[in-house]
């Protein structure tokens, strides 16, 4: 009797497993359905294997929860140039380090944009269109990501520090709340801290320093060329369609 129920209780992870896989179209789903089988059969080796299956399944629910809702509710709204670009800023407060945060970003918007293709796939405009915000987001993510590591007060001349620290933060709070005027404030910022730092007498300047004015300027110079897409996005002037 204790073998059969064993066996019921594995048949039923494996079974509610793989609904769960079919009606997410999760991409892990085949392996969570033999993790589900293989813990099922460590656990019924041991003591009260009920109480320690249930006390199991409650912890992976509720780890669960953090883990996948931003992926199946957050992502999936992020099809824009607006939405999509807002990644880079929650990524980097994170926990995995700012040098892995585009990594992770890139990973899930390539996912997201594969989703979003495969139901666009017979209207090659907004094909089209997709990939080209697609490539802009990359674009300010990679940016952003070089903007921070190079904001080092040690190596940089004063001030650009400080004026790079309040672009990211401005940026950070645009992107949550995007509107025309806040993208074409922030373009106007991203070029002063660029012109700022082309301005520096690169002549007395350090290896190191060089090197540092050289990645803000690159890290603010294309940011603030994407927030003008996305500020012509928003009135109206691009050929972008809203999926």
């Amino acid at each position: 009797m204790p073998a059969v129920v064993i066996g019921i209780r594995s048949a039923l992870a494996v079974g509610i497993t793989s609904a769960l896989w079919f009606a997410t179209a999760w991409p892990n789903g085949p392996a969570a359905v033999v993790v589900a089988a293989v813990v099922c059969s460590l656990l019924a080796a041991l003591a009260q294997p009920d109480k320690i299956g249930m006390a199991a399944a409650a912890t992976v629910l509720i780890t669960a929860i953090p883990a996948f809702a931003p992926q199946f509710y957050l992502m999936p709204l992020a099809v824009d140039f607006p939405s999509a670009a807002l990644g880079p800023i929650e990524l980097s407060r994170q926990r995995p380090p700012c040098s892995a945060a585009p990594r992770y970003y890139q990973r899930a918007l390539l996912e997201q944009l594969g989703t979003i293709l495969a139901r666009v796939k017979d209207e090659p405009r907004v094909v089209h269109e997709c990939r080209a915000s697609a490539i802009a987001a990359l674009s300010a993510a990679q940016a952003i990501g070089r903007l921070k590591s190079s904001l080092d007060a040690s190596v940089l001349p004063p001030g650009i520090p400080a004026k790079g620290s309040r672009l990211l933060g401005r940026l950070s709070q645009t992107l949550r709340n995007p509107s025309v005027w806040k993208f074409s404030r922030r373009a106007a910022e991203a070029r002063a801290l660029s012109s700022q730092a082309l301005s520096t007498d690169w002549d007395i300047a350090e290896p190191a320093q060089t090197q540092a004015l050289s990645e803000v300027i690159v890290g603010s110079a294309t940011p603030a060329s994407d927030l003008l897409r996305a500020h012509m996005v928003l009135q109206g002037k691009s050929n972008a369609i809203p999926i």
